[in-house]
């Protein structure tokens, strides 16, 4: 029943701010605009163990959570895209913020000129987190939802990016 309450409320939200779709709350319109022709994409992999959920011994800044593993093709761009836009890849907004076990292993960087778009995702929760950032670094955007509808979708892309990638190679 909360389930659908959340739903209900995340639907009206939407329809009290304009946005078409879901994706188009998560990445509001500078987010959509960089997607729609993205000028460079990088891929990353999360490159430290993380500490346990609720250790003191958190790293102070996400900047240092991921390390680049690659530029990739940027045809990547429109398929991260057309996930990011489809109405159907979210479940709900995350009701959840990093410290509640939010860690991401695997992160995309969509770039148009100096602004960029940040899509992290963590597929033991099948949590994304957006963020969209401009030319000065600062973050306009930021938000999380739910993208278990789309899971296999978001692995198949990421399992042809990070091939050697041993913890994404098991994943299911």
């Amino acid at each position: 029943m909360a389930a659908v309450r959340i739903g209900v409320l995340f639907a009206l939200t939407m329809l009290s701010t304009g946005c078409a779709t879901r994706g188009d709350w998560l990445l509001g319109s500078k987010g959509v605009d960089i997607l729609k022709s993205p000028t460079k994409v990088e891929a990353y992999h999360s490159a430290v163990v993380l500490p346990p959920p609720g250790s003191r011994d958190a790293v102070d800044s996400e900047a240092e959570l991921m390390k680049p593993a690659q530029e990739i093709d940027l045809g990547y761009g429109p398929r991260i895209s057309k996930l990011l836009l489809r109405n159907d890849t979210y479940l709900t907004p995350a009701l959840i913020h990093r410290t509640s076990g939010f860690y991401p292993i695997v992160a995309y960087r969509v770039w148009k000129g100096a602004d960029w778009v940040d899509v992290q995702l963590d597929f033991d929760l099948d949590v994304i987190q957006i963020r969209v950032f401009d030319s000065e670094h600062d973050a306009t955007t930021k938000k999380m939802a739910f993208f278990d509808k789309s899971h296999s979708r978001f692995l198949r892309m990421t399992k042809e990016v990070f091939i050697t990638y041993p913890p994404i190679v098991v994943m299911q």
